[in-house]
């Protein structure tokens, strides 16, 4: 089994979410990774929040969350709530000297976006969910819902292909809408998954157990644990 990475997830251990104290403290965890959410205001700067704030003035700036991580052995990953924030995004991590394998993207990244630019995957680890926009050039009525067993399995050789096509390194998904079936179709096909939000002990180890990329909580303490129980 590979190393699973660990991140912890925006607000761990109870601190406030979208701060630089929670930042300090995935770093403090010795986590793999800590998660921010990033918005965009209107006068390009970008700051963290999960959801859109008519001021923002308060909310904590994406600037200075990069400079602690060009500083420190850690890396983070940046939920884009707005397909906006992506290239406006990619340009601070470079005045930060941000190196592709620190800087994750996940989150409200369109497909044909990353198609038309492949310097993206070059230049950042793209862990990307599954959308309809799978289904964009087919004929079908069909609705994608990842909650669907039976359309991950069904889809999954396709999936990972355009996937791969993309660049994405993984697929962003809900630990809850996968099993151990799910998780060894999709790396028979040279995909792995990252799985989200994963909180209580139990499914912290079955997960840590599973042949996947990584695994965001909201208690990484007990996952860095447990990971260093199963070693």
């Amino acid at each position: 089994m590979s190393y699973i990475m660990i991140t912890a997830h925006s607000g761990c251990e109870g601190i406030l979410p979208d701060s630089l104290d929670a930042v300090k403290k995935g770093i403090e965890l010795k986590a793999d990774a800590v998660e921010v959410d990033v918005q965009l205001d209107k006068n390009g700067t970008l700051y963290l929040s999960h959801d859109e704030k008519e001021d923002p003035s308060k909310a904590e700036t994406l600037e200075n969350v990069f400079r602690i991580i060009a500083e420190n052995n850690i890396c983070v990953n940046c939920d884009l709530k707005n397909p906006d924030t992506l290239f406006p995004l990619l340009k601070l991590a470079d005045k930060y000297g941000i190196p592709k394998q620190k800087l994750i993207l996940s989150g409200n990244i369109k497909y044909a976006v990353l198609e038309s630019n492949p310097d993206i995957a070059k230049r950042s680890r793209v862990f990307q969910h599954i959308t309809n926009e799978v289904f964009a050039n087919r004929n079908t009525d069909a609705s994608f819902y990842e909650s669907d067993k039976a359309m991950l399995m069904e889809n999954a050789k396709r999936i990972s292909n355009l996937f791969k096509h993309l660049g994405a390194e993984c697929i962003n998904i809900c630990f809850d809408r996968v099993d151990h079936e799910i998780i060894e179709l999709y790396n028979s096909f040279g995909i792995k998954m990252s799985l989200w939000t994963v909180n209580k002990p139990d499914m912290q180890r079955q997960f840590l157990n599973e042949n996947i990329m990584n695994i965001t909580t909201l208690r990484p303490s007990t996952a860095l644990q447990i990971r260093n129980e199963i070693k």
